[in-house]
């Protein structure tokens, strides 16, 4: 996973989700998705509530 990437799902996970990536990513293999929809926050995720280092990731 590229460093980028990383840093915004850290700063989901420590933020919103109570389960780690990894964790999400293999549920996600084996076709449980919809627990996703459950954990993300209900309205948009606004840039500057983001680190410094996640909103300097593409």
């Amino acid at each position: 996973m590229k460093k980028d990437v990383h840093l915004f799902w850290a700063w989901l996970e420590e933020n919103f989700f109570s389960i780690d990536f990894p964790t999400a990513d293999y549920l996600t293999g084996t076709g449980n998705k919809v627990f996703i929809a459950e954990l993300m926050p209900k309205h948009p995720i606004y840039v500057s509530l983001l680190s410094n280092e996640a909103q300097k990731s593409n």
